[in-house]
């Protein structure tokens, strides 16, 4: 059985080691706000998702899910579970970066957008400026991103 929920600081090296295997960058992580969401299968954990607060806005970041358990749901229940965190603490936008997964998040309610469209904060974090090259694929929320 695999269980959701919020992750908590012993939690972390599983969740670099996921990322790290999956070739994701770490660059930038936990140096804002962040809020962890992981899946767990029994004591392990097999997959996670970020949401970072910028300002009034928040980057959806550090997707992963291990191969074993990919076109289950996982990801689609992570990626659900931190919109609704989003949602009840305000966040004007959420936005993201992605180099493989763009038509997981079209099918989320997520546009592309230019680079440049994303709110100024969400520019300055370190996952946009650094951590993601420039063929990354910027997208947002439908309904809450600039034109």
């Amino acid at each position: 059985m695999i269980t959701l929920d919020l992750a908590s600081e012993r939690d972390l090296p599983a969740i670099r080691a996921l990322l790290g295997s999956a070739g994701l960058p770490e660059a930038g992580l936990m140096e804002v706000p962040t809020t962890f969401m992981v899946a767990r299968h029994g004591d392990r954990i097999v997959a996670a998702g970020a949401l970072e607060r910028h300002g009034s806005d928040a980057l959806l970041r550090s997707l992963v899910v291990a191969p074993e358990v990919r076109s289950s749901g996982i990801g689609s229940g992570i990626v659900a579970a931190l919109e609704r965190l989003a949602d009840e603490s305000g966040v004007a936008g959420v936005y993201l970066l992605t180099g493989t997964a763009a038509r997981f998040f079209a099918q989320r309610g997520y546009r592309r957008i230019g680079r440049d469209d994303a709110p100024d904060a969400v520019q300055a974090s370190v996952e946009w400026s650094v951590a993601c090259d420039t063929t990354a694929i910027p997208m947002a929320r439908e309904g809450q991103a600039a034109s």
